[in-house]
């Protein structure tokens, strides 16, 4: 009999429901998200600071000292 699966990894319980898995299954579960919401995060973050960053035309000259 094959083992039941959840998102790839193998469930230690698999007579059990998904609930009841037990905390080291749930704490995998757990860094898995985080993993992805930090890479999302990272992405968002260097999207904004590449549309921040320096645009293609020059800065106008400074004007000349009046006496």
């Amino acid at each position: 009999m094959p083992h039941k699966q959840y998102q790839g990894r193998p469930l230690p319980r698999p007579d059990e429901e998904l609930v009841d898995q037990g905390l080291g299954f749930d704490l995998g579960t757990l860094m898995g998200r985080r993993r992805m919401l930090k890479a999302l995060g990272l992405g968002i973050t260097g999207m904004g600071l590449s549309s921040c960053g320096a645009s293609s035309s020059p800065a106008p000259p400074a004007a000349p000292p009046q006496p």
